[in-house]
């Protein structure tokens, strides 16, 4: 390695030393220095882990221990994929190599090098004294506690203190100083682990950052002389400017496969990084807050929130610099004479533009982009792309789609990181309530028959969530299109106030809708509170129940052990089936919604193709000069836009409906049907009478906008008799026959395409279900 490149590696070559993966090290070198730091990382780790495994008895010693544990694991991970991709990392080094010997020789490029190493340099003291420093707090702890108690200044309960809650499976009295040094060293290990992966990662991209200015020096000086007789088709031994041009190109080709491998090697390991990080950022946030009461706790759970939130920055950090500078190769092309090359120069810079307009970037698993603008992503941040009116009337169901993880506007990482805390809630509560039903069935029915339609609504419920989720880009192309209709109208006073007409009727719609779906739940929601209260005021019956869930559920543990776990997980499940039944149903209603506040502008458009009062009709205008002609043809654009919106709503949901129509019927029969097994006991009969209630809404709730939707789509040839069409000129008239021949075919949504969805077949399912709940009273 070259003196001047080792003096500015020399902190990252220390780091990587330490670990055992500096390139440049033997295999015997870094196997023995694997042999002694692997172990002594892992055991770190399977110790924390069997801490937290022991203490899941006490909640506030487990929350202590989560965050510690996940960060152990992201360190490892790094680990692992610098091991396991250690000869493209090598490759990578030695390519930086044979690029610092090759620009050496010139002054400018040396330059280049110099300032971008610097950087890198000075990152890495900057982030190794930051990270290092923020463990201090922790890493004193078992010092400072020690010393009090051998100076007998301090005399605490916890005799043996260690950095973090672990389990040694030995004795900690015993060989108390011998396992604190073991920590120590590991806690170090991964530190060392994080700042040398993450500097070594810099440096490689501040290295192509360096290059990629390199390139745009030679593109800015493919013509050096100012001289203005331009040779377009020179003899090739003569273009000077053409021979630079390819070696511009093979330098942009180095670049681009340089930057390839860097992103190859390590986009898997970032997407294990960022969710562990994301995780551990918020346990140890939500540490800091819990511990405010005992301010030096408090202190150091805030300083490795920060640490954990700047390590996030600097793998964001370098993903942007190298977007930035590979996205300013076409500036510095256009800053060159480039319009004083010959054509063949010209063609090959037009080739390398044509590349540049998508810039090289580094991917966490190719869904998050890591830049400063992911870094930095808010929940509001796709709300640029929405009107602040429109938002407004959306603003209920968009906070309920986020909780689901499936606001369409979420990135696809926001997406999964939510979708892996929600879905595993949901889908295991929908598990347990099937399992509960097949255990109840051995030994009573009664109670099998209980959990029947519970068990029914999580499956309809989780048939919602799958089909949203499986028509992701449809349900995002409706919204889209809704905005885009939306800045449409804004053009014309008249049509944006229709479009509010109709977005406050979803508003309306939705919330109460949430009101019914909530409220319907209260009653079951109510039963473990109310339970557990009359007991502790001693108001409670020898009959009760001793372990009250929100429904019979089987969770294959001891319920006596972990009853308040179970309980909450009870909780959750419920409360995020009824966000995803009302947040889902909310952005169907608003999908209706807005095609027909489009059908009503329409319709004001075809009242309104001829404004003036002038009987003198032209039947035969000059094309160029028939305006009603061109209205209509705007109106015919408008009509075709609508009956497409509306063929995306019914492939986006009629298998959806179609299986929750099935789901509907049965659920309504056989909670009306545990309404009246239970009138001699009020409080049961309530809560299964709310039930089906709620059932019989939702059912309307889909029925009535589709119903909505087939009135309006109806009225289009009322619309276009309603106008003065017999002023207009035959041209127009074919044309809005045309369009009144399509409007014979109402529009409408089905479930299945065999059943339509509107209020007459609404009226005729609950008849049916009505009938199923006679027969199930009959057969009791």
């Amino acid at each position: 390695m070259d003196k001047i490149q080792y003096q500015y590696l020399r902190y990252n070559r220390y780091l990587m030393i330490v670990l055992g993966q500096w390139p440049s090290q033997s295999t015997l070198e870094r196997f023995l220095i694997s042999i002694v730091f692997v172990p002594t990382i892992a055991a770190q780790l399977i110790f924390q882990g069997g801490g937290l495994i022991c203490a899941v008895v006490d909640m506030d010693a487990f929350m202590e221990g989560v965050a510690p544990f996940i960060i152990s694991l992201m360190c490892l991970a790094k680990y692992i994929n610098f091991a396991y991709n250690f000869e493209q990392m090598k490759d990578l080094f030695m390519t930086m190599q044979k690029d610092w010997r090759f620009y050496m020789k010139y002054e400018y490029e040396c330059n280049i090098l110099y300032r971008y190493y610097e950087v890198a340099k000075t990152a890495t003291f900057g982030y190794a004294a930051s990270v290092y420093g923020a463990m201090i707090p922790f890493m004193m702890v078992p010092t400072l506690l020690n010393v009090a108690n051998a100076l007998e200044i301090l005399n605490t309960t916890d005799d043996k203190p260690l950095l973090f809650r672990v389990d040694y499976f030995v004795d900690v009295e015993t060989y108390y100083y011998p396992l604190l040094i073991h920590s120590y060293f590991a806690t170090i290990g991964y530190i060392t682990i994080v700042v040398a992966m993450d500097t070594i990662n810099l440096l490689y991209v501040q290295h192509a950052c360096a290059l990629c200015t390199i390139l745009g020096y030679y593109l800015e000086n493919i013509v050096k002389n100012d001289d203005l007789e331009i040779d377009l088709i020179p003899n090739p031994r003569d273009d000077e400017g053409h021979r630079a041009m390819k070696e511009c190109i093979k330098l942009h080709n180095h670049v681009i496969m340089y930057a390839s491998k860097l992103e190859k090697t390590s986009t898997i390991s970032h997407f294990f990084q960022l969710i562990l990080n994301m995780i551990g950022i918020s346990f140890t946030g939500f540490q800091a807050a819990t511990k405010l009461d005992t301010l030096d706790v408090a202190l150091r759970y805030a300083g490795f929130t920060l640490t954990l939130t700047f390590v996030v920055f600097l793998e964001s950090w370098p993903g942007q610099q190298l977007a930035d500078h590979t996205d300013r190769i076409s500036e510095y092309a256009g800053r060159g004479k480039w319009y004083q090359t010959s054509l063949s120069t010209r063609t090959d810079l037009k080739i390398m533009l044509i590349r540049c307009l998508k810039p090289i970037q580094l991917t966490a698993g190719k869904l998050y982009v890591l830049n400063l603008e992911n870094f930095s992503r808010s929940d509001d941040v796709e709300l640029v792309e929405m009107d602040d009116t429109q938002l407004r009337y959306m603003k209920f169901t968009r906070r309920l789609m986020h909780i689901v993880g499936q606001w369409p506007h979420q990135t696809k990482m926001e997406k999964i990181l939510v979708s892996l805390v929600y879905l595993p809630f949901v889908l295991l509560q929908a598990v347990l309530q099937g399992g509960g039903m097949i255990a109840a069935w051995n030994y009573d029915s009664d109670i099998a028959l209980e959990n029947f339609a519970p068990f029914l609504v999580s499956l309809m419920i989780v048939v919602k969530i799958v089909n949203f989720i499986f028509n992701s880009a449809k349900m995002k192309k409706l919204l889209v299109t809704m905005q885009d209709d939306w800045r449409m109208a804004m053009k014309k006073d008249e049509e944006i106030r229709i479009l509010h007409d109709y977005y406050s009727i979803g508003t309306l719609l939705s919330k109460g809708y949430a009101v019914c779906v909530y409220g319907s739940m209260m009653p079951f929601l109510m039963v473990p509170v109310m339970t557990l209260s009359s007991r502790f005021l001693g108001l409670a019956g020898n009959e009760t129940e001793q372990y009250p869930l929100i429904f019979h559920a089987e969770y294959f543990v001891s319920m006596e052990k972990y009853y308040y776990f179970v309980l909450i997980h009870s909780y959750f499940g419920t409360i995020g089936f009824c966000a995803a039944v009302v947040g889902i149903d909310s952005m169907f209603v608003f999908y209706v919604q807005h095609i027909c506040g489009i059908i009503t502008i329409l319709g004001n458009r075809l009242e309104n193709v001829i404004k003036d009062g002038d009987m003198n009709v032209d039947i035969y205008p000059n094309k160029a000069n028939d305006k009603t002609s061109k209205l209509a043809g705007d109106c015919v654009i408008l009509h075709n836009h609508i009956l497409q919106y509306s063929q995306t709503i019914e492939s986006a949901n009629t298998v959806s409906f179609f299986v929750q129509l099935g789901l509907n019927m049965v659920c309504i029969s056989f909670t009306g049907f545990q309404a009246v097994m239970h009138l001699n006991k009020p409080d049961e009969a309530f809560r299964y009478g709310s039930f089906a209630i709620a059932q019989t809404c939702h059912l309307l709730f889909e029925s009535l906008p589709a119903q909505q939707l087939y009135d309006h789509s109806i009225r289009v040839c009322e619309y276009a008799a309603n106008g003065s069409w017999y002023r207009a000129s035959l041209r127009t008239r074919k044309i809005l026959n045309l369009m009144i021949l399509r409007s014979q075919t109402p529009i409408q949504l089905t479930a299945g395409k065999f059943y339509i969805l509107n209020l007459e077949n609404f009226s005729a399912v609950v008849r049916t279900s009505f009938s199923y709940f006679t027969v199930l009273c009959s057969m009791r």
